[in-house]
């Protein structure tokens, strides 16, 4: 295998999707759109150097990230989608509504709900759910690593990202769920940018 001649780990590059249309500030559909302007360009041009000479790439199947993994992989028709890596599931009654609104819903209306990792809005995703999602992906990229592949990136969206990393670092959030959320919250995570890591 390609692992027993280079290295033992495998790099994973996880690059968050490019800036999505906000509408002035109206909450937009779970599957919504990028922008393709000069600002997006210049950070596609950095995020390609990051990302070049990777063995596989998988994508969210949501339209920001596929229109995002398409700038970084012009020519390239292997990418695997999966269902795994969409972004937290956010309430769909605030869609067309002022953002506002649903900065109040999570920051005012349900503060300390947020702190339950089983709590979910309706139709929403709780907490767990989407740690699960992480953790079942985390897998699948073990599973890529005993082939002997040695650069895998990754494309999709801040909120899954974090709990991917979790995993990705050995950090286990069930521990102490509060901190575990308050620490994920406070993790950074800009339109294209990539974050490396190896196991």
């Amino acid at each position: 295998m390609w692992g027993s001649i280079f290295s033992d780990f495998m790099k994973v590059i996880l690059v968050r999707h490019a800036k999505i249309d906000r509408g002035n500030g109206i909450v937009q559909a779970e599957d919504d759109h990028i922008i393709v302007d000069e600002d997006t360009m210049v950070k596609v041009d950095k995020a390609q150097v990051a990302v070049s000479d990777s063995d596989v790439v998988f994508c969210s199947d949501l339209n920001r990230a596929k229109e995002t993994v398409k700038l970084l992989f012009p020519n390239r028709k292997d990418i695997v989608y999966s269902e795994l890596l969409r972004e937290y599931v956010r309430p769909s009654r605030f869609v067309g509504k002022d953002k506002k609104e649903l900065v109040n819903f999570w920051e005012v209306e349900h503060k300390q709900d947020r702190y339950d990792p089983f709590w979910k809005p309706e139709d929403g995703e709780s907490y767990f759910e989407c740690a699960s999602r992480a953790e079942k992906f985390y897998r699948k990229l073990l599973e890529v690593k005993e082939t002997g592949v040695q650069k895998v990136v990754v494309v999709g969206h801040g909120t899954l990202f974090r709990h991917l990393v979790c995993a990705l670092v050995g950090v286990d959030w069930k521990e102490n769920p509060r901190i575990g959320i308050d620490l994920l919250r406070s993790f950074s995570w800009d339109n294209l940018e990539s974050k490396n890591y190896e196991i």
